[in-house]
């Protein structure tokens, strides 16, 4: 039988964009002849927990007491022999992993079973620690290549250099690679991460859920939100953080603002908020024409 095993990491990602991902893998897994379970790693867990759903079944593997990252190489040691007992080695398994892990658990896995590695690439490090700075990214790497025997870098210069470097080698030692946006292989073929590797590119990561609105729909939505016929909207749907260049887009459309006069309609900018993280002082969200909606999650 050919079983796929969705493995996740208890972290933030896992109530959003990871989240709905997972949701749209289930929908699909459900319409094939695919056995699965889903993992969860880190969970918040005093010992393993097993939860039985409808067609497939959730683990939720605790954490180590201390910090994960110092205990990591363990962490990943123990986990082939976590799974010998939860499924069976006769089934033909692909480990889908939603977040990087190190290329050594690659290789106890597939020391352990008869297994392929597939894994989705949602966020990189690298663009979280550097704010998605692709110049500084190269200028870092372009340091570390002269000055290998030097202790010059900091340590999370040293941090990031060292995610790079598990990245290729988790590229090198995985069997297909998903994608969920065409920058990130851009970026890593450029700076030669990883090179021929099987890839595909999914965009978005989001199951296309579409759907074609009557004009008395449209109208009753700009109603509901105070919006003019002759206006036209910019919108922003997602959370409120710094990561996702909130502040980068308003400055943009500060800039949009400027020149407004010479479009034919006027603009406004609408941010539809779930959840986030708003600066108790940020002056950024008081522009002219720009609503904030809080919107309950689905």
């Amino acid at each position: 039988m050919k079983r796929i095993i969705i493995i996740n990491n208890n972290d933030r990602a896992i109530t959003y964009g990871i989240g709905t991902y997972t949701i749209s893998l289930i929908e699909c897994l459900k319409k094939t002849n695919f056995a699965f379970d889903i993992v969860y790693l880190n969970a918040n867990e005093y010992e393993l927990k097993i939860v039985e759903k409808l067609g497939y079944r959730e683990f939720f593997v605790p954490a180590f007491s201390e910090s994960t990252n110092k205990k990591l190489d363990k962490y990943c040691q123990m986990l082939p022999f976590l799974f010998k007992e939860l499924f069976n080695e006769g089934d033909d398994l692909i480990f889908h992993f939603n977040y990087f892990i190190t290329d050594t658990l690659i290789a106890q896995l597939k020391a352990a079973f008869v297994c392929k590695v597939l894994l989705t690439v949602h966020y990189t490090d690298w663009s979280l620690m550097l704010n998605g700075d692709i110049r500084r990214l190269k200028s870092l790497l372009d340091k570390e290549k002269n000055e290998q025997n030097e202790k010059t870098n900091s340590q999370n210069e040293k941090r990031l250099i060292d995610s790079i470097q598990s990245n290729k080698a988790v590229f090198r030692q995985a069997d297909f690679i998903l994608f969920v946006s065409h920058h990130t292989v851009m970026t890593y073929s450029a700076l030669s991460i990883f090179q021929d590797t099987k890839y595909k590119i999914v965009h978005n990561g989001l199951k296309d859920s579409y759907k074609k609105l009557s004009k008395a729909q449209k109208s009753s939505i700009r109603k509901r939100y105070h919006i003019k016929d002759h206006e036209t909207i910019l919108f922003f749907v997602g959370r409120l953080d710094e990561i996702k260049g909130i502040y980068c887009l308003i400055e943009a459309f500060q800039k949009v603002l400027k020149v407004k006069q010479k479009l034919k309609n006027p603009m406004q900018f609408i941010i539809f908020l779930e959840r986030g993280i708003l600066k108790p002082n940020d002056t950024l969200f008081l522009i002219p024409t720009c609503r904030i909606y809080s919107v309950k999650p689905p």
